[in-house]
């Protein structure tokens, strides 16, 4: 049955109406409450003229000291009125400032880590349990002396890993690690780093190509120096049971 446009017009404004009376009408049985035929309800072009017009059209907005209706509707996005920041553009001076600026910020929070620490550290090798100071009060105290919050998950994982920020832990001969200080002598903390390097070399399965001669001698030569600081000192030999 062909119809002309004039009467499926009105069959699909009459097919909209019932859509909007009805929101849960789904568009076939819409299409078949406005007498359209069974082939006609199966046509997907008709199914999208009726979709389109049981919708209804956007709503204008009335602008505020305004009697003529908005040609905005509510479905267009809206424009921010922020102001888009200018680009900076610094000179060589400026950047030079800017990161002298930065590079304060930073040496001021590594000195604020480094006191966490060591301080936490210190307070875990007291033997009294009563008198340690916890991790959350340490960090009170570095941010009453430096304003910077070291967080106590920061601070626990590195004291227990041994990663204390101005300390350098040296192999004993038992086996065991002792901490010194940044004030130790210089060719003890060298002596450090070589035997924490000969020891990576050790753990390698072809340690024997990357254990270089030079790394060996340089490392002799620095126990010897510290061998010889301790004769100095003490008088006697490092060795010497007594």
């Amino acid at each position: 049955m062909n119809r002309s446009e004039e009467e499926l017009k009105a069959l699909v404004k009459k097919a909209a109406k019932a859509r909007r009376d009805h929101p849960t009408l789904i568009i076939p049985k819409a299409m078949r409450i406005a007498t359209f035929t069974l082939e006609e309800g199966t046509d997907r072009t008709l199914h999208m003229r009726v979709h389109r017009a049981s919708v209804p059209p956007p709503q204008t907005v009335k602008v505020a000291n305004s009697s003529s209706p908005s040609s905005l509707s509510t479905l267009t996005p809206t424009v921010s009125t922020l102001p888009k920041p200018e680009r900076i553009w610094l000179t060589s001076a400026g950047a030079h400032q800017k990161h002298a600026n930065d590079l304060k910020i930073k040496l001021h929070h590594n000195a604020a880590h480094k006191r966490a620490t060591s301080l936490y550290a210190s307070e875990q090798s007291k033997p009294e349990v009563e008198t340690k100071m916890s991790a959350r009060v340490v960090s009170k105290l570095v941010f009453g002396e430096f304003g910077v919050e070291i967080s106590k998950r920061t601070i626990q994982p590195e004291v227990a890993e041994d990663r204390i920020a101005g300390m350098v832990f040296v192999y004993t001969g038992k086996g065991r690690r002792q901490a010194q200080k940044d004030d130790a002598p210089p060719e003890q903390k060298l002596c450090a780093k070589q035997a924490c390097a000969i020891q990576w070399c050790l753990a390698k399965r072809d340690h024997k190509e990357h254990l270089c001669k030079a790394v060996i001698d340089e490392w002799k030569e620095c126990c010897e120096k510290v061998r010889n600081a301790k004769i100095l000192e003490h008088g006697v030999h490092p060795n010497h049971d007594e």
